[in-house]
């Protein structure tokens, strides 16, 4: 919008129509130039829809944007001249503006009322107010006199004209000294206008203003005051990418002071300047406006906590009563915000963290004046100084990856130590509670720099060693104390540090050691070992490693002079033997190196051969073996160390295969494997163990003794000259060639020769193989050789082969053979042989328990059975129970739908069974429950204690307490039961049934007698029961034990039998009763 001066045309200025994307500068502008008395809304800010609004409400307004700027423009410009207002005082377009603050950029115009009334002197205000009520009133006395009234009334027409007059005057007055009050906060307005900042406002200006107008803004005008501050403090909040400075709060609590705003008058202002920042953030579709609203809501939070403290924000923000938001969003705001200005502060220092005292107490100084928690400080100061290391260390990275002739090692030694330094300052500072928190020892862990380059960091800490190594010579206390904190500041693990601390110690000692046998100093040491140790402790070289770079040294030397030719000669080992001595190389280290060198060659011949498969070993072969071990100078033990790993290796690949065919279920083929196994120990591995145990050299050796003394009797004249040497030769060279013929012949048809009998005993797969595997393949081959050969038939048929006695015994010679290869010892063969034997018998004794019950031949049978399968008596009838269980318990219950009786168990027990073993508890249990409940019920009274506590309880193997305890469930409530049913049935003359319960009473005594006869109230019932019992059961016993139950005396029982003394029933009775 372009404003002109009417009169000269000049422009006056250029303002832009701000929207929700302009910044609040630019609305609040536009907002000044559209909206007349901006100041009473301009801490609102300005929307579009506002100048909509605007520009409904003012007519002058809407008419221009239909008219068009231009006419808006000259009706504007007129009534700004018609009111004395000039649109932009006196400012041009031409002439430079004035600077003023963003808050109160341009002045506020008075209109004429305010101009008029201020203009009046505060001393003559009031007089001249007096002076214009009294001219009212003296007017309206003379106009009442005018008045056409009677001449009695002219005189109360007068002074009812004066004094309507005058009070219409004060009422003016008084409306006067309103407007005149406003102009005042005009003048305060002005007055900040011309501040270069607002905050330099003094009570002092505040105050004059109010003397101007005889008034106290504190009092008078606080809401004008209100709007004042409120438009300062929402101009302050930055907004969009702009961040809090840190001298905000400052600023507003000076500027509220200045006004003279108590923290109770001022807080609503507060949360009136909050409403509205988040209110804008819904006024708006686009998501990043909307996220600047939200970031300046927060930033007046954090601002407001720092104006009134935490305990009177608490009471004079309700944050989460106005706004819904939760205490943890408050902290929040307040965290960020914080850690927000501390890092402007930072960013103004050169994000350097510099190791100063006097710079880390200004920091704290910063963090309190901001509120900043002692964690998001540590966070921050941990940040800086981390920042500050990896900078450090980049420059020395930079220089590592360079090639080795264009590297400055002297960058990497200063930034390294510069970065080391650094850390030990601020670990120096972290105790002291004047200063920032967070100082210590910096380490990289969180930072980029360990995450992406950490290889990088591992070839520097490598580098920085040998540079330091290389200038001294030795690892001193300080070069150690600068390693461990430089590995402690790249987070790297103790072992990798050690690892590489000992590379580069090696490679340093390698050419000390070098220049030392070079010099000729270690060769005329009389004790090398300590000049050895000398070069350890200088270098901080653990003994250990030195041996195994010894060992490497040694291994290395042996390996050329074994690469020429696989042999070595006697100046060969005698350098070697220098080598051990030089380097104090134990036998066990020159033993292991030997192994790893020339144990190669010795394990490839050996390789070759066993490549052959189960073949008799050629005599040439056997030879060549003998022969490497000489010419490479292998010791026995190391010869032996390296066929016995290679004949094991063999041997599992045997059991592999003899596994696997055991896994596809072919176990004819299993059986194969095993005898290939057992034929390749025999007629390949033990010939050429006795080659290189050096037995078969032995022998030689003897012969050749026995030859030569043989020679020196025929010199002496001895009688019977031996054959000469070369027929000897030629006749075991025949028999060798018949015997290796012989040999392959029974190796190629599988069978078991003579040497198979003889096979090696000390190579075992007893630590290769796991006994549980080792036997099933036992046991597997056992029950082959028991069973014999099979031959299947094209149709489905199996044909047994019969095998003779040589052909058993081969057998199990193979059987032992298989043991002493898979390293089984006497007990675990026995168990297997248990295990079958076991098997057997439970197989045998299933059979012969099906056939029918148990009887006396039968077990008989089975006694013998186990005697000739070895089976002792606790192990035999631990597999009879399991079988009777299996038998009796399982299938004969399920054959006979379930249905255990009494009958049955005797039956059992007569034949010498038991039926505990045959059944469950439970079972034994209900049997007997049914029994008792079988023979206190049926009205007999035949039960019988002995019976029921000694009898039955035996046969079914119940215990005593078990018996006791379903005797007393079953038949402790049942006598008096008993006895109730029979009283009844007495009293309902049923006679038979009274007999019956009587005798059931009998029965329950029988089983669980009584201390003390059974009470009633009625005992004449009692007696006459008892009559008509006897009249019924003529059992003297029976009759007897009731008499004596039911408290009745011999005598009186005597009587009552004879039918003395009772009121029974009669015969008539009885017999109606009965029919």
């Amino acid at each position: 919008i372009q404003f002109r001066h009417k009169s000269t045309g000049k422009k006056a200025a250029v303002l832009s129509l701000g929207t929700n994307n302009a910044p609040p500068t630019a609305r609040r502008l536009s907002c000044n130039a559209m909206c007349p008395g901006w100041w009473r809304s301009a801490a609102r800010g300005c929307t579009p829809a506002r100048v909509a609004a605007h520009q409904q409400q003012d007519p002058r307004q809407a008419a221009g944007k239909e008219e068009g700027w231009p006419a808006m423009q000259g009706r504007k410009a007129e009534q700004q001249q018609q009111e004395g207002e000039s649109v932009l005082a006196t400012s041009s377009f031409e002439d430079p503006m004035p600077t003023r603050n963003k808050a109160f950029p341009y002045p506020m115009q008075k209109d004429q009322q305010q101009a008029a009334l201020s203009s009046i002197p505060w001393p003559l205000f009031y007089p001249a107010m007096a002076a214009c009520v009294s001219a009212v009133g003296a007017a309206g006395f003379g106009a009442g006199k005018a008045l056409p009234v009677e001449p009695e009334n002219k005189s109360i027409a007068s002074f009812a004209t004066a004094a309507v007059g005058a009070a219409a005057a004060a009422a003016v007055c008084v409306q006067a000294k309103k407007k005149r009050d406003t102009a005042a906060v005009v003048d305060l307005y002005n007055v900040v206008v011309e501040l270069p900042d607002p905050s330099e406002l003094t009570p002092q200006a505040v105050d004059e203003v109010g003397s101007k107008y005889g008034m106290k803004m504190q009092k008078d005008d606080l809401e004008g005051l209100r709007k004042i501050y409120g438009q300062y403090l929402e101009t302050l909040i930055p907004s969009g990418d702009r961040q809090l400075k840190g001298d905000e709060a400052a600023k507003v609590s000076s500027f509220k002071t200045a006004l003279g705003l108590s923290d109770e008058d001022a807080a609503p202002v507060h949360v009136e300047v909050a409403r509205r920042l988040f209110r804008q953030g819904y006024e708006t579709k686009d998501r990043a406006q909307q996220f600047e609203q939200r970031k300046a809501f927060q930033r007046l939070i954090y601002v407001s906590q720092l104006v009134f403290g935490d305990q009177k924000a608490a009471f004079l923000l309700p944050w989460r009563r106005h706004f819904n938001i939760t205490d943890a969003q408050v902290f929040v705001a307040r965290r960020d915000n914080a850690k927000t200005i501390f890092k402007a502060i930072m960013e103004r220092e050169g994000n350097e963290l510099r190791a100063d005292r006097h710079f880390l107490r200004t920091l704290r100084d910063h963090q309190v004046a901001v509120k900043m928690m002692d964690e998001s400080a540590v966070e921050l100061v941990r940040e800086f100084a981390r920042k500050h290391v990896e900078a450090r260390l980049v420059k020395a990275l930079t220089q590592v990856k360079l090639v080795v002739t264009s590297r400055d090692s002297s960058v990497i030694m200063d930034e390294v130590s510069a970065a080391l330094d650094y850390s030990r300052k601020l670990a120096k500072y972290a105790n002291e509670e004047d200063l920032i928190p967070g100082l210590g020892f910096v380490t990289l862990a969180g930072g980029q720099l360990l995450e992406t380059r950490a290889r990088d960091l591992k070839e520097l800490y490598k580098n920085y060693i040998e540079q330091r190594l290389e200038s001294t010579g030795e690892f001193t206390p300080a070069i150690e104390a600068d390693v461990h904190d430089l590995q402690q500041m790249i987070k790297m693990p103790q072992k990798e540090a050690h690892m590489l601390h000992d590379e580069v110690a090696a490679r340093l000692y390698k050419r000390l050691l070098r220049e030392a046998v070079t010099s000729g100093k270690l060769d005329s040491s009389e004790s090398p070992a300590e000049v050895l140790g000398s070069l350890c402790e200088r270098l901080r070289f653990s003994p250990e490693a030195a041996l195994e770079l010894h060992r490497s040294l040694y291994k290395a030397k042996l390996a050329s002079l074994l690469s020429d030719k696989p042999k070595l000669s006697d100046e060969n080992e005698a350098e070697l033997a220098r080598i051990r001595r030089l380097l104090c190389l134990p036998t066990d280290a020159a033993r292991k190196a030997s192994r790893e060198t020339a144990g190669r060659i010795l394990e490839e011949a050996i390789s070759d051969i066993y490549m052959m498969g189960a073949k008799p070993v050629m005599e040439t072969d056997l030879n060549r073996i003998e022969q490497i071990i000489k010419d490479v100078r292998l010791d026995q033990e190391v010869a032996l160390d390296v066929f016995q790993s290679v004949t094991r290796e063999r041997l599992r690949s045997y059991i592999q295969q003899a596994q696997k065919e055991r896994s596809d279920g072919d176990r004819k083929e299993e059986t194969a494997a095993i005898k290939r196994l057992v034929q390749f120990n025999a007629i390949v591995v033990t010939p050429l163990l006795d080659r290189v145990k050096g037995l078969e050299a032995g022998k030689k050796e003897l012969a050749e003794l026995l030859m030569k003394a043989q020679e020196n009797a025929k010199a002496e004249g001895a009688e019977g000259p031996p054959p000469s040497v070369s027929e000897a030769a030629a006749e075991a060279g025949k028999s060798n060639s018949i015997s290796e013929v012989q040999k392959a012949i029974q190796a190629a048809r599988g069978e078991f020769g003579d040497d198979e009998k003889k096979g090696q005993k000390e190579i075992t797969l007893k630590d290769d193989v796991p006994s549980e595997a080792r036997a099933l393949l036992y046991r597997d081959y056992l029950m082959s050789t028991m069973s014999g050969e099979v031959v299947n038939l094209p149709v489905g048929g199996v044909i047994r082969k019969k095998t003779n006695e040589g052909a058993r015994q081969a057998d199990m010679a193979r059987l032992q053979s298989l043991a002493d290869i898979l390293g089984m010892d006497q007990m675990e063969i026995s168990k297997v042989h248990g295990n079958l034997s076991e098997e057997a018998y439970k197989a045998q004794a299933t059979q012969v328990m099906r056939s029918g019950p148990p009887s006396k031949a039968s077990n008989q049978l089975l006694d013998s059975l186990a005697q000739q399968l070895g089976l002792n008596k606790e192990a035999a009838e631990k597999i009879n129970r399991a079988v009777r269980t299996e038998v009796y318990g399982s299938e004969a219950i399920k054959e006979e739908g379930g249905q255990w009786s009494i009958e049955r168990v005797k039956e059992i027990v007569k034949e010498g069974g038991k039926v505990e073993d045959m059944a469950d508890e439970v079972v034994l249990r209900n049997l007997y429950r049914k029994e008792l409940e079988k023979k206190v019920t049926d009205g007999s009274g035949e039960a019988e204690g002995s019976y029921f506590h000694e009898e039955l309880p035996k046969m079914l193997g119940l215990n005593d307490t078990k018996v006791r305890l379903i005797t007393k469930e079953l038949v402790g409530s049942r006598k008096r039961m008993m006895l109730v049913q029979a009283v009844s049935q007495f009293r309902q003359k049923r006679p038979q049934e009274v007999s019956a319960s009587l005798n059931n009473l009998i029965s329950c005594l029988r089983v669980l007698p009584e201390d003390k006869p059974l009470s009633w109230t009625e005992p004449q019932e009692l007696r006459d029961m008892y009559a008509t019992f006897c009249m019924r059961e003529k059992d003297g016993r029976k009759r007897s034990e009731l008499a004596s139950s039911l408290g009745i005396s011999p005598e009186e029982a005597s009587k009552l039998e004879i039918g003395e003394g009772t009121s029974s029933m009669s015969s008539a009775e009885e017999e109606e009763s009965i029919f």
